[in-house]
């Protein structure tokens, strides 16, 4: 039997309560400008599903988080975070050459 796969997901801002509306399926949060979505389940599409709703919405993602339910999250960089890790690569290729 397999455990069942938790996402949490972080957007840049608060959403407002209509936002949120649509998102009610979904475990939200609302801190310090970010808002977290919590999304359990196995299914892979209700995931894209959430992703697309985010991007449709013009929402920025921050990161996105990944795990069995009752295990620790396993981090999944966000895409700014990996243009900075190319960046700095790219700084030390430069000293060292």
């Amino acid at each position: 039997m397999s455990q069942q796969r938790v996402f949490h997901i972080r957007v840049k801002g608060e959403m407002g309560q209509q936002l949120r509306e649509a998102f009610e399926d979904v475990e939200l949060t609302v801190d310090h400008g970010v808002t977290r979505l919590r999304v359990a389940g196995s299914d892979a599409s209700a995931l894209h599903g959430i992703l697309d709703r985010i991007q449709s919405f013009g929402l920025e993602l921050i990161d996105l988080h990944a795990g069995d339910a009752g295990s620790p999250e396993v981090r999944v960089a966000s895409a700014s975070e990996q243009n900075r890790s190319a960046e700095t690569s790219n700084r030390i290729d430069r000293l060292q050459t």
